[in-house]
């Protein structure tokens, strides 16, 4: 997805649409996923993984990763703190998924198909305001000749006024 000018939207900003067109979906969606990418981590670190080199290959910083280590944390914050680092890809998941339910809702018939748009409304409103910007242009111009016709009138009664003054 991208935005109006072009640029690639991050996954933040794609979650932040998808939740405002599709909440009923993807809210459903992460529930799912979320509890599934926790207890992963979590069933990892009570088997004996060490995730601090794991956190170190992620680029997490030497100051977490030293309070992670030498606190003794439980095996839930470690699970945690894992979950946190992979957001990114948490999302990345969660987006991926709910674009694919959303297909199988509408093949299925649970979700009606989207109607054939002619423009999206960011492009209706870029067009209405291309067309007030000509407007105003336009208003500028014709402001413009009153301008000229007003100091050619004020040249003309000038002209005038000394025509009819006596020498």
């Amino acid at each position: 997805m991208y935005d109006e000018k072009g640029n690639k939207l991050s996954n933040w900003a794609r979650m932040k649409m998808m939740a405002k067109a599709y909440g009923y979906v993807i809210i459903p969606v992460h529930w799912i996923i979320a509890p599934v990418w926790f207890g992963s981590f979590y069933v990892a670190v009570t088997h004996g993984i060490d995730i601090v080199p794991l956190l170190k290959n992620f680029g997490v910083s030497e100051v977490y990763l030293s309070k992670l280590q030498n606190s003794g944390a439980s095996n839930i914050l470690q699970a945690y703190a894992m979950y946190k680092v992979a957001t990114p890809a948490r999302y990345t998941l969660t987006l991926a998924a709910t674009e694919m339910t959303i297909r199988t809702l509408r093949k299925r018939g649970f979700m009606k198909p989207l109607p054939p748009k002619e423009k999206t409304y960011r492009e209706s409103m870029q067009e209405t305001y291309a067309g007030m910007k000509e407007k105003m242009e336009d208003v500028k111009d014709k402001m413009d000749d009153v301008k000229d016709k007003m100091n050619e009138v004020r040249d003309k009664l000038k002209d005038g006024e000394e025509k009819g003054k006596p020498n």
